[in-house]
């Protein structure tokens, strides 16, 4: 009886180990998503933003946190489009972890640029196909023997799914709406985790203060970010460009975090750091984080 109770108690703890873990690292890549997704790359977003420019633009982002904690959250994405005509082609690639829980997933996309009036005024339409798995790192697991509720982690395979944009752009303004996981998100079932994202939205204007000499622009942005199972976070942010090549950016979110940002231009190339506060629910688990981003684009 006593073992059999044991037994029962390894595989609830087993089982609370691997929700908390999941919940972490959703939570972690959703309330505080990459920052450089928005003003250097806002296609990381957005789909429907793909080849927008009609050129050929990489972007690599990577994020840490600036604690040395064992397990502790890191980030990475990786995205390319290309515009040729009115159409845009895109890929995404994204890997996280946190303690043993590892994410990874890609995206590929199309997006359609609709001119549909003058002062250059287009609307954009976004689909992608993504294709994703979480994986637990038995290596890093303590468990005697062995455990199914762990290993039936591994078990669920990789999950294919869609994502969807719409822009419109007009000179200066950029409105956005963007929809990912579209399959998940309508799916009910006691798969969903809370944190998970259902949509995302934002308005931006560049405003030149320097009209004759075109070199400092104010792009103020608000976005706001709709959120399984928790309240909705709202994005206030501004990106100060100045002297043709520097930018200075600056972000506060309602789950109560900001970040900060410093870029270079020389050329192509964009460099841009990060420094973000953590939200106040998760500081605990990941303290505040660091993330740079490399960007390299060619005009048609």
């Amino acid at each position: 009886m006593n073992e059999q109770i044991k037994k029962i108690s390894r595989y609830f703890a087993a089982l609370v180990f691997w929700v908390m873990g999941a919940g972490v690292l959703s939570s972690l890549a959703q309330l505080s998503p990459m920052g450089t997704g928005y003003f250097q790359n806002p296609y990381l977003f957005n789909t429907a933003l793909a080849g927008a420019d009609g050129g050929t633009k990489l972007n690599l982002a990577v994020r840490a946190t600036a604690n040395s904690m064992p397990g502790a959250p890191k980030n990475q994405a990786f995205s390319a489009d290309h515009g040729f005509g009115r159409s845009g082609i895109g890929l995404v690639l994204n890997n996280s972890s946190v303690g043993s829980v590892r994410h990874t997933g890609g995206a590929l996309g199309y997006a359609y640029h609709l001119p549909i009036a003058a002062n250059d005024q287009h609307i954009h339409f976004g689909v992608a196909m993504s294709l994703s798995r979480s994986r637990l790192d038995m290596t890093k697991v303590t468990a005697e023997g062995y455990d199914p509720v762990l290993a039936s982690y591994n078990d669920r395979g990789t999950e294919l799914d869609a994502n969807f944009g719409l822009a419109y752009t007009r000179q200066q303004l950029t409105i956005e709406f963007s929809m990912s996981d579209i399959v998940r998100n309508t799916r009910d079932d006691n798969r969903q985790l809370v944190n998970s994202p259902l949509f995302f939205s934002a308005v931006s204007y560049a405003v030149p203060l320097d009209v004759e000499k075109s070199d400092i622009t104010l792009v103020p942005k608000v976005c706001f970010r709709g959120m399984r199972g928790t309240d909705n976070v709202l994005d206030l942010g501004v990106d100060f460009h100045f002297a043709e090549h520097f930018r200075i950016l600056g972000l506060y979110h309602t789950s109560n975090n900001a970040s900060a940002g410093f870029g270079v231009s020389l050329g192509n190339l964009q460099l841009l750091g990060m420094y973000s506060m953590e939200t106040s629910s998760l500081s605990r688990y990941a303290g505040n984080a660091f993330e740079v981003g490399l960007g390299w684009g060619l005009k048609k």
